[in-house]
């Protein structure tokens, strides 16, 4: 019996899952919001012929509503962003970063909050606020008001939306076309590449995260100079925050460790267990308790700026 050289060619290679699929996932948030601005064609040539310029020298956006209207929605999406940006890692340039498993039931609980908090900032605004500043808007821009700049009280809702978006993790198993093997190897390796880089990537962020802590409380803490006379002002005062900020990363960190390092698990616990435990108050008092914190928080520093190095 003729036995064909397809029948006689080895298997292609299936590849290996990548790490990074097996341990994370791509998470984007995506926020939409009416900003309140439009831009006036006729007032920017008014302008610039009053000031002698070119047509396109100047460009005036009226504020259609007062800054302060719109504030508590911005600030509502600015912690939607913080939330999404403390737990994640940086992936590509198209809106989605890395999503460690490990984070994943944390990252959905301060999500679901934090959504809850813009959507509710957005009703108040559109339903309580936005229909008085309508009614407003003739008296506040004189000349410059026309009803047409602004979305009706029916349709301003819509102008205010997030959405958040989950992906697999690119995997070059998944890769599926119809060419030669050689083909399809060459291209399963480039994405394997590309996944070696991005995993590469996301650990020095965490490194920098590292660093950009610890760099901060050594630079703080060492300026930091208590008065020492009643009526005298203490020096290089720090927040709370300093100390918050730390453990705010310790917490996610583990979960950030996608390869396993041992270095990096061995500085999260250090940074539990030498710079979380004293709260910015016992610092400002302690100057020893100051001092052994600095200390601490130097050689760490240390450690990830010779990981970045």
């Amino acid at each position: 019996m003729l036995t064909t050289s397809a029948a006689l060619a080895a298997p292609a290679p299936v590849a290996a899952p990548s790490l990074l699929s097996t341990r994370a996932m791509l998470r984007g948030v995506r926020i939409s919001m009416w900003d309140g601005r439009k831009h006036d064609r006729a007032i920017s040539d008014e302008v610039n012929r009053a000031k002698g310029a070119a047509a396109d020298a100047g460009r005036f956006n009226k504020a259609l509503v007062p800054a302060e209207a719109l504030k508590p929605v911005q600030a509502a999406a600015g912690r939607v962003r913080a939330v999404h940006a403390r737990y994640t890692l940086p992936w590509t340039d198209n809106g989605l970063d890395i999503l460690p498993a490990a984070a994943v039931v944390d990252y959905d609980r301060e999500m679901r909050a934090a959504r809850a908090e813009f959507e509710a900032a957005a009703d108040v605004f559109c339903n309580m606020v936005f229909p008085g500043l309508l009614l407003s808007a003739p008296a506040r821009l004189g000349d410059m008001f026309r009803a047409s700049d602004y979305p009706d009280a029916s349709e301003i809702r819509d102008r205010f939306s997030m959405r958040v978006r989950t992906l697999n993790m690119p995997d070059a198993r998944d890769f599926r076309v119809d060419m030669s093997d050689a083909q399809a190897r060459a291209i399963r390796a480039e994405l394997e590449a590309e996944s070696r880089a991005a995993l590469a990537e996301a650990m020095e962020s965490a490194w920098q995260r590292v660093a950009d802590v610890c760099g901060r409380m050594v630079e703080r803490l060492n300026a930091y100079k208590p008065a020492t006379m009643k009526g005298e002002k203490s020096e290089g005062v720090f927040r709370d925050s300093l100390v918050e900020n730390v453990r705010d990363l310790v917490a996610v960190l583990p979960a950030f460790n996608l390869t396993n390092d041992p270095t990096l698990a061995d500085v999260s616990e250090r940074m539990r267990a030498e710079l979380c435990k004293a709260d910015a108050a016992e610092l400002r008092d302690d100057v020893a308790l100051r001092e052994r914190t600095a200390a601490a928080a130097a050689e760490i520093h240390a450690i990830a700026s010779d990981f970045l190095a």
